[in-house]
């Protein structure tokens, strides 16, 4: 039987054909054969991953690209398909990129292989397909069908290593020994350092910059409703509409339901704010009331009545998270425009978490805007939370290939305590990675996340996040103490926000039927992460 790693059969994978064709790997290979399943190392600034690598001392490195399901390529347009489903490029043309950046990567990392003219092939797997008609001829000699599982495995996998062209050198065992200390499941970690997330953060902004055209083509409407799924740039659509509008000289009023968002978007316009020239409200809605009354020493408590005060008025409301909202509390927002439907009114949503179904486009006097471009979010990121987003959604991620999404199950609260401790450890200490760096997203309540009876774990100091805390800090010139802590919160709470590295943590077990609650908090929680997400998950269902 082949030596097999990870040892045991990964329970993790999302790709049942994977799981299948792991104990066929290893029942019809002999002993002088390694298999790596979902191996993946960094080449520059790229990621690259591999389904299987199969490894001989003597015949040398095979990557082998899997395809499973429903397999058709359409000769006139040059274009495969997975079931319904266009792939970007074809899966030969995948299978020899990643072959060719694997042994690049060893080439100019490592010198053992450096000088080593070793033979190396790329094959794609078609387990769900018995026989190939008309095969590509890019895939002449190197494609595995459903038919070469059995006790023709072997043989099949010899006769590619075989073809033409061959290296002058065999691979060797010392280079077999180097591979597995290099990319073996318990190094296969792989250490980053800030750079990297800085260079992520620059390819962002530049992304964001350039989608500002979108407010161009809306310069001529009062109104409108841009739509977009998480990672799309809604929230920085909506900071530069604002910048605009306080330009032109326009009272306006930026708001939103999530406290902690209402804070990041108050500092990240703190400079306009705090301008005597300029008159710009940033308010949570469930401080709006409250907030206005007091400003201007008015009795009335909702804000309907207060729409009748003219001095309390705005040139320009901007509305963010939309989808939070419902029609009465859109209603109540446009009572504070100065000039009814001839203001300003703009509001920025998602359109894949339209929790009160409020359908706002019917009220605009535009059809609303879309965004289809995933900015925030690595493509590794985007695809694993591509599940919970709307299947008519056409969003697309345009962001850095990034690390694969580390997936960690656990079965109780000291494993879970272990692990979290164990991944900080290596990003902290090993990677250098910064505190303010990480952040960690539970789906339980604040007060029952076993996050809540902690000031710290391991060596690690963790603590609730609030915005509002940080400006506290900050306007009364206290000395910034949270450079050297990990900041937790709920899913609800970091609605809206981002970080570069996330913990998903699912305390809170997942039904054997997914809730739409449960699916909502992945879909959040999953897409806060801008460069790399770890998901911690309950292996406990609740039935």
């Amino acid at each position: 039987m082949a030596i097999m790693y990870p040892k045991d059969r990964p329970a993790n994978t999302k790709s049942n054909a994977e799981k299948r064709l792991y104990p066929i790997f290893k029942t019809h290979l002999d002993d002088t054969y390694q298999v790596y399943h979902s191996r993946w190392w960094k080449f520059k600034y790229r990621t690259g991953e591999t389904d299987f690598l199969v490894v001989h001392p003597e015949k040398g490195v095979l990557v082998v690209e899997v395809k499973g399901g429903e397999i058709r390529y359409d000769n006139i347009f040059d274009v495969w398909y997975s079931g319904s489903y266009k792939l970007t490029k074809s899966p030969y043309v995948q299978a020899e990129d990643t072959c060719k950046q694997l042994v690049r990567w060893l080439k100019d990392r490592f010198d053992l292989f450096k000088n080593r003219n070793f033979t190396y092939k790329f094959c794609v797997l078609f387990p769900d397909i018995d026989f190939v008609k008309n095969i590509h001829s890019h895939g002449e000699g190197i494609t595995i069908t459903g038919n070469d599982l059995g006790e023709d495995l072997q043989e099949k996998i010899e006769s590619i290593f075989s073809s033409f062209p061959q290296g002058r050198d065999i691979f060797g065992k010392d280079c077999l020994k180097e591979l597995y200390r290099i990319i073996a499941p318990e190094t296969s970690f792989i250490s980053y350092d800030i750079n990297e997330i800085d260079r992520n953060n620059q390819l962002i902004k530049e992304f964001t910059e350039d989608q500002e055209i979108v407010l161009d083509e809306l310069a001529d409407f009062s109104e409108a409703i841009v739509l977009g799924c998480a990672g799309s740039g809604k929230t920085q659509l909506a900071i530069a509409k604002v910048r605009q509008l306080t330009r032109q000289k326009n009272r306006v009023l930026f708001t939103c339901k999530s406290f902690n968002l209402a804070g990041f978007l108050y500092l990240s316009l703190q400079e306009i704010i705090e301008d005597e020239n300029s008159d710009l409200s940033v308010i949570s809605f469930g401080n709006l009331a409250q907030i206005l009354r007091e400003k201007n020493n008015i009795e009335i408590q909702d804000l309907k009545t207060l729409g009748q005060y003219n001095e309390l008025k705005f040139d320009a409301i901007i509305v963010d998270e939309g989808q939070d909202f419902t029609n009465e509390d859109i209603q109540d927002l446009r009572s504070l425009l100065k000039d009814g439907n001839e203001s300003i009114f703009y509001v920025f949503q998602d359109d894949n978490q339209n929790i009160h179904k409020n359908i706002l486009s019917r009220k605009f006097n535009i059809h609303p805007r879309k965004l289809v471009k995933n900015l925030r979010n690595t493509k590794q990121i985007f695809e694993y939370f591509r599940p919970y987003v709307d299947g008519s959604n056409l969003t697309k991620p345009f962001g850095n290939e990034g690390p694969i999404v580390k997936t960690i199950e656990f079965d109780s609260m000291n494993q879970l305590r272990s692990l979290v401790i164990q991944k900080l450890d290596y990003l902290l200490k090993q990677s250098k990675i910064t505190h303010n760096s990480i952040f960690i997203i539970t789906n339980k309540n604040k007060n029952s996340s076993f996050l809540s009876e902690n000031s710290q774990i391991g060596e690690h100091k963790i603590r609730h996040f609030s915005i509002i805390d940080d400006y506290k800090a900050t306007k009364k010139g206290t000395k910034n103490t949270n450079t050297n802590l990990v900041k937790w919160s709920t899913v609800k709470e970091f609605k809206g926000l981002e970080s570069d590295i996330v913990f998903y943590i699912q305390e809170k077990a997942i039904s054997y039927i997914p809730t739409t609650e449960d699916i909502n908090d992945r879909y959040i929680g999953y897409s806060r992460a801008k460069w790399m997400l770890v998901d911690f998950i309950n292996k406990e269902e609740d039935i």
